[in-house]
């Protein structure tokens, strides 16, 4: 059970990815795509000296000058390939319960803190997923235009697990309309003005009954105020179902030790699901 805590550094990422090719300028949703961009969205919860490794074994993409970026909670990495640049953010990591207590806390911090503040593209967000962002945006943002400026041509992907979802929800919102969003069981992020504003293109994957596509409660207040607002998500829902006779998860095993809801949470699960077959 392990396994269900990133980062899975025994996981063959991108196996088989020469048959299975990143689709650049497919622009609606893409099963293959949804596939690399889980197995990004997982890999960077690893160290950067194994991401650096496992981004060039693609053959596809590699990792430019400056590609790691951090700041306080939050973390990630840029690929780019001939055709795509892909920024990629990490999500909470469970593992520092027990490994940095502290880390684990300042995730866990953003995560929770749900008033909503104003967001410049329009609506109002999560304060601690715009704090978050905050932290690490102006690292992305030269870097992303130095990228473009040398082949503006690049499709431009943004793409997350958990925490790391909703910050790239709000990375991707905050670039432009020509960018690509897919989140993987993202917490929602914004109210419906937010929604509204958002000009990308999104797809959203919930594995099953992943409790945190649930989150934060979707009814509250705006701060100095007595209006309702309502949490909404962002995008095209995708969403997988549990196959009790698939060999690779042992659901009964999972429900017994983890809540049904948090073990279908686990990054892990979204690459398995969308893992293109060679049979």
């Amino acid at each position: 059970m392990l396994e269900l805590v990133p980062p899975n550094l025994n996981y063959r990422y991108f196996e088989n990815s020469d048959f299975f090719p990143f689709r650049p300028h497919f622009e609606d949703y893409c099963r293959i795509n949804a596939w690399w961009l889980s197995e990004f969205s997982l890999l960077a919860y690893a160290d950067p000296a194994f991401i650096y490794t496992k981004v060039r074994e693609t053959n596809t993409f590699e990792i430019p000058d400056e590609g790691f970026f951090s700041n306080g909670t939050s973390q990630g990495f840029i690929a780019q390939s001939d055709d795509a640049v892909v920024i990629v953010f990490r999500g909470t990591e469970l593992g520092k319960l027990f490994l940095n207590f502290q880390e684990f806390w300042a995730d866990f911090c953003a995560d929770i803190n749900v008033e909503l503040i104003p967001w410049r593209q329009g609506g109002w967000v999560h304060k601690g997923f715009s704090q978050a962002f905050d932290l690490v945006w102006k690292q992305i943002e030269p870097i992303l235009s130095r990228i473009l400026k040398a082949n503006p041509n690049r499709t431009v992907w943004f793409t997350g697990h958990s925490l790391g979802a909703a910050l790239a929800t709000l990375a991707a919102s905050r670039f432009s309309s020509n960018s690509i969003l897919y989140s993987f069981g993202s917490p929602c992020v914004g109210d419906d003005n937010f929604r509204r504003s958002f000009l990308g293109r999104a797809f959203r994957i919930v594995n099953d009954d992943d409790l945190v596509t649930d989150l934060p409660p979707h009814q509250g207040t705006h701060p100095n105020s007595s209006s309702i607002f309502d949490f909404v998500h962002v995008g095209r829902l995708i969403r997988f179902v549990d196959d009790p006779s698939h060999p690779e998860f042992d659901l009964d095993l999972g429900r017994l030790i983890f809540a049904n809801s948090l073990f279908d949470h686990a990054p892990i699960h979204y690459c398995r699901k969308l893992k293109p077959s060679l049979g």
